[in-house]
C-alpha cells in the first residue's frame, strides 16, 4: 500500500473519517515521543504530554491551514505542549549560557583519544540532557530527525540564521559539557 499523504488523510478526517487519524498517529508518536523526552527528560510525563499533543492536534486540525508540513506543524505542537509542561511543573535546567567556554575546542578528544565510540556516546547523552529545553528540541530535531534549517526555524519560530547560530552554539557547549563528563 502507497503511503498515504498527511494532506490526504486530513481532508479525510475533516469528512468525518475519524479512522484515518490512527494512520498519523502512527506516523508521528515515535518521532514525536523521542522530541518530547528530550526536553522534559522523563518517559511517563513524555507519554502524557505526548497523549495531549494529539488531542490538541485532532481538535485543532481545521486550524492546520499547509501554510507549512504538516509535521512542521505537529512537531510545533509538541515543542510548545513540552515547554508549556516544563513552565507549568517550575522544571528547572541548567542554564549552560553560564558555563565557561574558554578550553572548548575538542580537547576531551586529544586527551581521551583512547575513549571507545560508545564511551562517547554516553557523554554526548548526558551533556544533551544538560542542555535548555530549547537547545534539546533543536538537537534533537536537526541532528536526530534530520529536520533542515528551514523546518527548524518553523518549528521553533527562529529565523534560519538564528538557528545557525544557536546550533554553534550548543556544538560549543556540548563540547565542554562533554568534557566535564569524561
Amino acid at each position: 500500500m502507497e503511503k498515504l499523504s498527511d494532506t490526504y488523510l486530513i481532508s479525510r478526517i475533516a469528512d468525518g473519517e475519524i479512522s484515518c487519524f490512527a494512520i498519523i498517529v502512527d506516523r508521528y508518536k515515535n518521532f514525536l515521543l523521542t522530541l518530547i523526552v528530550r526536553i522534559v527528560d522523563n518517559k511517563e510525563d513524555a507519554k502524557d504530554i505526548l497523549q495531549e499533543v494529539f488531542i490538541s492536534v485532532y481538535k485543532n486540525l481545521d486550524k492546520f491551514h499547509q501554510e507549512s508540513s504538516f509535521s512542521t506543524w505537529i512537531y510545533r505542537i509538541a515543542y510548545n505542549a513540552s515547554i508549556n509542561f516544563l513552565r507549568k511543573n517550575n522544571i528547572s535546567f541548567i542554564d549552560i549560557d553560564q558555563i565557561e567556554l574558554e578550553n572548548s575546542q575538542d580537547s576531551f578528544i586529544d586527551n581521551n583519544e583512547s575513549l571507545k565510540k560508545e564511551n562517547l556516546y554516553i557523554a554526548l547523552d548526558n551533556a544533551i540532557k544538560k542542555l535548555a529545553p530549547s537547545e534539546k528540541a533543536l538537537v534533537i530535531l536537526f541532528y536526530r530527525q534530520e529536520k533542515s534549517i528551514a523546518q527548524c526555524g518553523e518549528i521553533l519560530s527562529m529565523s534560519e540564521s538564528n538557528i545557525k547560530v544557536k546550533l554553534h552554539r550548543i556544538r560549543k557547549k556540548l563540547s565542554v559539557l562533554m568534557n566535564q563528563e569524561i
